[in-house]
């Protein structure tokens, strides 16, 4: 019986640890509950195509495309409603993300170049993050992943199935995220730009090969969209394009415009794939330079792995001009730049783990400890961000802010300026030669003077006749295969806490507390004090038609609370509840915490009869003091 190589056990460990414990937490507030309260529809009712009658509140289920609500009624019905169901095609995508970026990988630049790709997108925190919840995000990635990775193997002369697969993968794109799908057409466009420059043979194949697979791919999606007009006219386009997709570009919703403005993205990047940015950093530069140069590939390798990395750079480079001039920024966004990069950054750490050497860009690895910083020590980082807002409007920054910028660009420089002397110390930059006298490319006798007759180098590490320097580092502890052993390692390492450490602890909300307490008193009717609907309050009390709701439920502003709590409206309540998140203040360090808004409103609701009865993480319970 064949054993699985270690390679083989270490990718099935990064695909599978996301599928355990999906059930760590709660349903989360928006998106997570929001679907699933639209599959739990599907599921117990069989209503596939017109969900109308069903909103979430004011959300209407047109608003998005209805795969992964599909994906996830299909969950439920197979392994009844939990969370885990809910969450597990979100956790099945993102383990079958992982073995495409290895099955890419390998094509690429072979095993070592796939396991890289892979370990890098399997072990981001923040692709994991969205692996493990019940969002379109890794969905929507997977097809998109599947769609490039078809054209590039069109583009390298691969047979017109690939079309036909990257057709019916950006349909699938389509289908579950929508507008944002047009990245790949979009990126297409500017990767034919680039094989103008690098590669014309391939030119007409991967030209004609895009303008296909996006024509199948709208095919694929126009009848769903087709059969949402003919329901609901412009009602739906209002819905699903001008509200969904032209607000979020030209006006911004949810109060998610950013001080940096379209410079947001660039600095969430460094803190969003910490353990890849240099790679990628060095990845990017070498394909952008490589573009200039004009140079032909010496090999069929080489122009796969030019033409591949090419393709990725404009998918990231679409990605994050889409995203950066849109005046929404939200985490969610962050995902379609992010994978991209860490496809680059694979690329790159392959050819390190090739010849195990230092070469071209690598010294960019070296500001790993920067980048590290800047992730982790969210002060500095927030008083960069506020420095730099000042100076793009022309003000004079913040004193403290100043010197909190300083003291840590100094501390980083002097910790960065020492892992770069150590590692110079080891390698230059076409191979390594020790300080005792390695020989040079030419096979020149070592300082020591020794020699054999036939000119090979002495056991001192002199050259042999042939005149090659040595191929590897003399057992550096910076040699590159261990750089990215350990810097793997620590990705992984991370994914791991973040996943189950952190994010159970962080994100249980109290929802079903809260709407178990609700049940067990019987309430007649509630008032949200919130900005918005709650709908974990919605999907776990299992209430499903928007009439439904409105009579069980009435939404009250936290502004408006004061003047609500002495109204007629209020009599007919039994019950208030606070969704605490929307009374958050934020000091200007970026530190949470429940200050006078949140006082001010307990002693509102306290000077008109009301008690607190129940308080979790994220609500409040308040009832009509007796008597």
């Amino acid at each position: 019986m064949n054993k699985l190589p270690a390679y083989a056990w270490l990718l099935i460990f990064v695909a599978a640890f996301r599928l355990v414990h999906l059930n760590f937490a709660e349903l989360q507030s928006w998106d997570e509950t929001i679907h699933a309260s639209w599959g739990r529809v599907i599921a117990e009712k069989n209503v596939w195509l017109d969900l109308s009658e069903y909103p979430v509140w004011d959300y209407q289920s047109f608003r998005y495309p209805p795969l992964y609500v599909w994906t996830m009624a299909a969950s439920f019905r197979a392994f009844g409603v939990s969370e885990f169901s809910a969450r597990l095609p979100s956790a099945i995508a993102g383990a079958l993300l992982v073995w495409l970026a290895f099955s890419f990988g390998r094509r690429v630049g072979g095993r070592s170049t796939g396991v890289l790709v892979a370990v890098l997108v399997g072990c981001n925190y923040l692709l994991v993050h969205f692996s493990r919840y019940a969002m379109t995000e890794i969905v929507y990635l997977l097809f998109l992943f599947a769609a490039f990775a078809f054209l590039w193997r069109r583009s390298m002369g691969g047979g017109a199935s690939a079309t036909v697969f990257a057709g019916c993968a950006f349909g699938g794109a389509l289908m579950t995220k929508g507008v944002v799908a047009l990245i790949y057409p979009a990126a297409g466009a500017l990767f034919v730009m680039f094989l103008l420059v690098s590669h014309r043979s391939a030119l007409r194949t991967t030209f004609v090969s895009l303008v296909l697979s996006t024509l199948a791919g709208f095919l694929l999606a126009a009848p769903w969209h087709v059969a949402m007009y003919a329901l609901h006219g412009m009602h739906f386009i209002q819905e699903a394009f001008l509200l969904n997709v032209v607000e979020r570009v030209m006006a911004g919703v949810e109060n998610q415009q950013k001080s940096l403005g379209p410079f947001y993205y660039l600095n969430q990047l460094p803190i969003r794939i910490p353990f890849a940015f240099t790679l990628f950093a060095a990845s990017a530069l070498a394909a952008l330079l490589g573009l200039r140069s004009g140079k032909t590939a010496r090999d069929d390798s080489e122009t796969a792995r030019r033409t591949a990395g090419l393709l990725f750079l404009a998918w990231f480079l679409v990605a994050l001009a889409l995203f950066s001039f849109a005046e929404s920024k939200q985490v969610q966004y962050t995902p379609p730049i992010v994978l991209p990069a860490l496809v680059l950054a694979g690329l790159f750490a392959g050819g390190l783990w090739r010849g195990n050497r230092w070469h071209g860009f690598a010294w960019f690895v070296m500001g790993t400890p920067f980048v590290l910083g800047w992730a982790a020590v969210t002060p500095a980082r927030l008083a960069v961000k506020r420095t730099a807002a000042s100076v793009l409007r022309a003000r004079v920054p913040d004193m403290t802010d100043a010197l909190v910028v300083g003291g840590f660009l100094l501390v980083i420089a002097l910790v960065t300026f020492a892992l770069v002397y150590g590692a110079r110390g080891y390698a230059s930059a076409r191979g390594y030669a020790s300080a005792r006298g390695y020989a040079s490319a030419r096979g020149n006798a070592s300082a020591r003077g020794n020699a054999s007759a036939r000119g090979n180098a002495s056991a001192a590490g002199n050259a042999s006749a042939r005149g090659n320097a040595p191929a590897h580092s003399p057992r550096s502890a910076l040699s590159p295969r261990r750089f990215l052993i350990g810097l793997g390692a620590l990705a992984l390492l991370f994914a791991l806490y973040r996943s189950f450490v952190f994010e159970p602890v962080r994100y249980e909300t109290g929802a079903v507390a809260t709407t178990r307490h609700l049940q067990e008193s019987r309430f007649t009717r509630a008032a949200v004090v919130s900005a918005w609907m709650d709908p974990p309050l919605i999907y776990y009390l299992g209430v499903p038609t928007g009439a439904r709701q409105r009579e069980l439920f009435a939404l009250v502003q936290p502004s408006d609370l004061e003047a609500w709590v002495a109204s007629p409206p209020a009599l007919d309540c039994s019950h208030v509840v606070i969704d605490r998140p929307d009374f958050r203040e934020v000091d200007r360090w970026g530190n949470e915490f429940y200050g006078e808004e949140l006082a001010g409103a307990h002693a509102k609701l306290k000077r008109s009869g009301w008690a607190l009865q129940l308080e979790t993480s994220h609500y409040e319970v308040w009832v009509r003091e007796a008597g």
